[in-house]
């Protein structure tokens, strides 16, 4: 986005196109598993609500990160309920939306534990597999970068910095 212009507006106009594709996601995850009707109303709360819409007009990554969430959500519905052709491309899905949710917001991170076991629950363990080895090889990188460079194994300090510099203060 930066590389077409660094206005905050134009950013704020791709993350309201980010919600608009959230609000479908929510729609088609709702009917998938609620039904017809669950789904419109599913829409409609997405839609209309005051937090979706106030932080689309901030340059935050809370869109971004709600819909990779809605995304995989969306995404493990369908892999769940469907006894798809191709399943190691729907678990290599999962695995790379659970990555980059996570380099979204580090909470995302431990979704990979969630994702594998849902996986493993319903004893697909190619779909588990293919899932977790996608997502591990995605956030590799990232780790080892922090440990090379700050030695620092974790992903994220963002959890200590808030917890110090936020939420003691408050």
């Amino acid at each position: 986005v930066g590389r077409v212009s660094k206005s905050p507006a134009w950013v704020c106009l791709i993350q309201a196109l980010l919600d608009v594709v959230t609000c479908a996601l929510v729609w088609r995850l709702g009917r998938r598993v609620f039904g017809e009707r669950a789904g419109r109303w599913a829409l409609f709360f997405q839609a209309t609500s005051v937090v979706s819409i106030t932080y689309c007009s901030r340059v935050l990554s809370e869109t971004l990160f709600t819909l990779a969430m809605v995304g995989l959500a969306s995404l493990l519905a369908e892999e769940w309920s469907t006894q798809r052709r191709r399943p190691a491309v729907g678990a290599l899905a999962v695995g790379v939306l659970v990555a980059v949710s996570s380099y979204v917001r580090a909470i995302g991170g431990p979704l990979v534990v969630l994702v594998v076991a849902g996986f493993l629950a319903t004893r697909r363990w190619r779909a588990a597999l293919t899932a977790g080895a996608a997502a591990v090889v995605l956030l590799l990188p990232w780790h080892l970068r922090n440990r090379a460079q700050t030695g620092f194994a974790g992903f994220s300090t963002v959890a200590a910095v808030n917890s110090y510099r936020y939420n003691a203060c408050m």
